[in-house]
C-alpha cells in the first residue's frame, strides 16, 4: 500500500501501530468526512454490487484457472461509459491493473474495486487491499492464488502472461496496441525507484526487528518479481525496435539480456517502446 501510493497517487495512507498486545495496519478512511461534530458518510459501491452478483462471482478466474465469474477488465470500463454519472479513470484503472500484475497480487478483484460518491456522479474510489500474494509461498509454490483474478489476453496464470497477451487485451479494449507495454515499463521503472524510499521510510516507523525484516522480504520479493515480469514483457519488443536502429544501444541491450532485466538502461532510446 505504501508502495502503491507513490505510484498510483490514488491511494489512502497507511501507518503502523506497534504495541506489547498486537500490531495493527491501519489505513486512514477516506469515505468519511468530519464536519465539526458530525461524521458525514461517502456513499461507495464496489464492482460487485455494481452489477448485482454475489461475492462468490468477484474472480473472473479461478485458483484452478476456469473461468467463473461473468465480468473482467473490459466489463468494468464499458461499465462507467453506460452510465452517465459514473468517470471511471481508465488510465488510472489500467496502472492499477498492471501494478497488481507486476507486484503478483492476485486478489484484485471486483470486490476491490469500487466507486466513489462526488455528490454530483461517481468516481474511482482510492485503491485499497493491495498485497503481494505471490510473496506467500511454500517452496516454488503458491500458498494462495497464482492465478491473476482477470484474464488478460485469454490466460491467466502468472508466469504464462506475457507480451503478447498485454497486446491482445490492449486489442479487445478497442486501445492502442502496445500501451500496456508502455505501462508496464512505465510503472516498473518507477517501482524500482521507490523501493528503496519505502524501505527508508518503513524502517523509520517500525520499530519490532521482526516486523521490519518481514517488510524487508517483501520489498526484496515484489523488486524481483517486478524484474522478471518487465523482462518478459519488454525484452522481445525492445530488442525488436531498438535492434536495428542503433548498434551501441543493442550493445548495451544484450548486456542487460544476460542480467534479464530492462530496467535502469542507460541510452535514451532503449527506454522508448513503440505502439
Amino acid at each position: 500500500m505504501r508502495l502503491a501510493k507513490k505510484i498510483l497517487v490514488n491511494v489512502p495512507s497507511t501507518h503502523f501501530y506497534e504495541s506489547t498486545e498486537r500490531d495493527l495496519f491501519i489505513v486512514d478512511r477516506y469515505d468519511r468526512i468530519i464536519e465539526e461534530t458530525d461524521i458525514k458518510r461517502i456513499h461507495q459501491f464496489d464492482f460487485c454490487q455494481y452489477f448485482g452478483i454475489s461475492s462468490t462471482d468477484k474472480y473472473e478466474v479461478s485458483n484452478s484457472g476456469g473461468t467463473i465469474g461473468p465480468y473482467g477488465i473490459k466489463s468494468l470500463v464499458e461499465a462507467s461509459k453506460d452510465v452517465s454519472e459514473m468517470s471511471l479513470d481508465t488510465d488510472s484503472f489500467l496502472d492499477w491493473i498492471i501494478f497488481n500484475y507486476l507486484i503478483e497480487n492476485t486478489d484484485g478483484h471486483l470486490k476491490n474495486i469500487s466507486m466513489i460518491s462526488t455528490g454530483s456522479g461517481f468516481k474511482l474510489a482510492p485503491y485499497y487491499d493491495m498485497t503481494s500474494v505471490g510473496f506467500y509461498r511454500d517452496g516454488k509454490a503458491f500458498l494462495f492464488d497464482n492465478h491473476f483474478a482477470f484474464l488478460i489476453g485469454g490466460v491467466s496464470k502468472m508466469n504464462d502472461i506475457g507480451d503478447h497477451h498485454w497486446t491482445l487485451l490492449a486489442k479487445e479494449l478497442g486501445l492502442a496496441q502496445g500501451i500496456f507495454l508502455v505501462k508496464i515499463k512505465n510503472v516498473s521503472i518507477k517501482i524500482s525507484k521507490y523501493l528503496p524510499e519505502v524501505y527508508i521510510e518503513l524502517k523509520n516507523e517500525i520499530t519490532n526487528a521482526k516486523n521490519l525484516k518481514g517488510a524487508e522480504k517483501i520489498l526484496k520479493y515484489i523488486g524481483t518479481s517486478v524484474k522478471e515480469k518487465s523482462y518478459r514483457c519488454l525484452i522481445n519488443t525492445t530488442y525488436k525496435n531498438i535492434r536495428e536502429k542503433c548498434l551501441e544501444c543493442d550493445k548495451v541491450l544484450a548486456t542487460r539480456i544476460a542480467n534479464k532485466s530492462v530496467l535502469g538502461i542507460g541510452p535514451e532510446c532503449l527506454m522508448k517502446i513503440e505502439k
